[in-house]
């Protein structure tokens, strides 16, 4: 697999489209999300997800297929990421980037990425949660994942103000 996995996806980009913006992210996920309904489950159940609970945080893993493709959300807050095993090729609307194990990095608020996968990757990713969130997965996605990039921002307006 080599590093230029994204370049089919990106050479269906109209002409002058940026692949390292928002809109590129999103037009990524919907040439993703044409793909026939069973090719896009059965690349969900290739990722599984494992989660863990310590105080106040949650941390989520990821095992991801060599050769895979996925979309992730749109995140409300900053968070850290750990490459525990693998490479992978990620675009994000701040660029384009290959991503070798054993690497820490922090996500920006508001990132989504369109992940190309070249070798069998385990990724985790920390988020700080409240003690009622804790065990409940699904409590922590609602709060820290936006829907779409206008939903972010207009959080993100509301969170600026005094």
């Amino acid at each position: 697999m080599s590093d230029n996995m994204l370049a089919p996806l990106l050479d269906q980009l109209p002409e002058g489209f940026d692949p390292a913006s928002r809109e590129g992210v999103m037009y990524m996920e919907k040439i993703l999300r044409s793909l026939p309904q069973e090719v896009q489950d059965e690349g969900l159940a290739a990722f599984p997800n494992g989660h863990a609970f310590a105080d106040n945080v949650y941390g989520r893993s990821m095992s991801l297929p060599a050769g895979g493709l996925v979309v992730g959300k749109i995140h409300r807050y900053g968070h850290f990421n750990v490459l525990l095993k693998g490479k992978c090729v990620v675009l994000t609307e701040f660029g384009v980037e290959r991503l070798e194990a054993p690497c820490m990095f922090i996500s920006k608020p508001g990132t989504k990425r369109v992940v190309g996968v070249i070798e069998d990757t385990e990724w985790i990713c920390f988020h700080g949660i409240t003690p009622a969130e804790a065990g409940n997965p699904d409590m922590i996605e609602e709060r820290i994942i936006c829907k779409t990039y206008g939903d972010f921002d207009r959080l993100q307006q509301l969170e600026d103000k005094p």
